[in-house]
Protein backbone atom coordinates (compact mmCIF):
# COMPACT_ATOMS: atom_id res chain seq x y z
CA UNK A 1 0.00 0.00 0.00
CA UNK A 2 1.91 2.48 -1.23
CA UNK A 3 -0.53 5.73 -0.72
CA UNK A 4 0.52 5.69 3.07
CA UNK A 5 2.55 7.91 2.59
CA UNK A 6 2.92 10.63 5.75
CA UNK A 7 4.04 13.53 3.39
CA UNK A 8 1.24 13.31 0.90
CA UNK A 9 0.25 16.25 0.27
CA UNK A 10 -3.53 15.74 0.21
CA UNK A 11 -3.39 14.52 3.84
CA UNK A 12 -4.85 17.37 6.20
CA UNK A 13 -8.03 19.29 6.71
CA UNK A 14 -9.23 21.12 3.73
CA UNK A 15 -12.13 23.94 4.04
CA UNK A 16 -14.49 24.61 1.07
CA UNK A 17 -14.21 28.01 -0.90
CA UNK A 18 -15.85 27.72 -3.89
CA UNK A 19 -17.85 25.43 -6.52
CA UNK A 20 -18.09 25.01 -9.99
CA UNK A 21 -20.75 24.20 -11.60
CA UNK A 22 -20.42 22.49 -15.22
CA UNK A 23 -24.03 22.97 -16.06
CA UNK A 24 -23.94 26.69 -15.58
CA UNK A 25 -20.58 27.18 -16.06
CA UNK A 26 -20.54 29.51 -12.68
CA UNK A 27 -18.40 29.34 -10.03
CA UNK A 28 -19.84 30.58 -6.72
CA UNK A 29 -17.83 31.00 -3.56
CA UNK A 30 -19.27 28.91 -0.34
CA UNK A 31 -20.30 30.15 2.86
CA UNK A 32 -17.41 29.99 5.43
CA UNK A 33 -17.56 26.44 7.74
CA UNK A 34 -19.94 24.84 5.02
CA UNK A 35 -18.20 22.52 3.47
CA UNK A 36 -14.65 20.54 4.68
CA UNK A 37 -12.79 17.23 4.17
CA UNK A 38 -10.03 15.56 5.83
CA UNK A 39 -7.92 13.25 4.68
CA UNK A 40 -5.54 10.76 6.81
CA UNK A 41 -2.65 9.16 6.55
CA UNK A 42 -4.34 5.40 6.76
CA UNK A 43 -5.54 6.50 3.39
CA UNK A 44 -9.61 7.49 4.50
CA UNK A 45 -11.16 11.07 4.49
CA UNK A 46 -14.16 12.56 5.56
CA UNK A 47 -15.90 15.31 4.00
CA UNK A 48 -19.04 17.60 4.15
CA UNK A 49 -20.23 19.14 1.09
CA UNK A 50 -23.77 21.25 1.25
CA UNK A 51 -24.59 18.88 4.27
CA UNK A 52 -23.96 15.82 2.13
CA UNK A 53 -21.77 13.57 4.29
CA UNK A 54 -19.17 11.05 2.73
CA UNK A 55 -16.74 8.70 3.62
CA UNK A 56 -14.01 6.50 1.94
CA UNK A 57 -10.76 5.70 1.03
CA UNK A 58 -8.55 8.00 -1.04
CA UNK A 59 -5.50 6.87 -3.16
CA UNK A 60 -2.89 8.80 -5.42
CA UNK A 61 -3.04 7.94 -9.07
CA UNK A 62 0.18 7.38 -10.86
CA UNK A 63 1.41 8.01 -14.42
CA UNK A 64 -1.28 10.17 -14.82
CA UNK A 65 -1.18 12.06 -18.17
CA UNK A 66 -3.53 15.24 -16.56
CA UNK A 67 -0.98 17.79 -16.55
CA UNK A 68 -3.28 20.75 -15.24
CA UNK A 69 -2.97 19.13 -11.66
CA UNK A 70 0.14 18.32 -9.67
CA UNK A 71 -0.63 15.70 -7.85
CA UNK A 72 -4.28 13.60 -8.84
CA UNK A 73 -6.18 10.99 -6.65
CA UNK A 74 -9.31 8.77 -6.59
CA UNK A 75 -11.63 8.85 -4.00
CA UNK A 76 -13.97 5.94 -2.95
CA UNK A 77 -17.21 8.27 -2.93
CA UNK A 78 -19.16 7.54 -5.52
CA UNK A 79 -18.08 6.55 -9.58
CA UNK A 80 -15.52 8.61 -11.16
CA UNK A 81 -15.24 11.03 -8.04
CA UNK A 82 -11.73 12.33 -8.72
CA UNK A 83 -8.97 15.53 -6.87
CA UNK A 84 -6.47 16.92 -8.23
CA UNK A 85 -4.57 19.59 -5.72
CA UNK A 86 -2.56 22.18 -8.04
CA UNK A 87 -1.23 25.34 -6.78
CA UNK A 88 -1.79 24.36 -3.39
CA UNK A 89 -5.86 24.14 -3.59
CA UNK A 90 -7.47 20.93 -3.44
CA UNK A 91 -9.78 19.86 -6.16
CA UNK A 92 -12.73 18.09 -6.03
CA UNK A 93 -14.85 16.50 -8.52
CA UNK A 94 -18.03 14.65 -7.77
CA UNK A 95 -21.03 14.43 -10.23
CA UNK A 96 -21.31 18.47 -12.22
CA UNK A 97 -19.70 19.64 -9.66
CA UNK A 98 -15.99 21.21 -8.98
CA UNK A 99 -15.06 22.46 -5.59
CA UNK A 100 -12.11 24.22 -4.67
CA UNK A 101 -10.85 23.79 -0.86
CA UNK A 102 -7.82 25.32 0.51
CA UNK A 103 -5.86 23.52 3.57
CA UNK A 104 -6.35 24.71 6.91
CA UNK A 105 -3.29 26.22 8.98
Amino acid sequence: SSNKVSSDPIIGKWEGVSVFDYDTKKVSPLPANSSFAEFKKDGTFTMNMNSAKLNGTWRAMKDTNDTKFDYVYMLSAGSGTAAGIQDGKLMIKIENYMETFEKVR
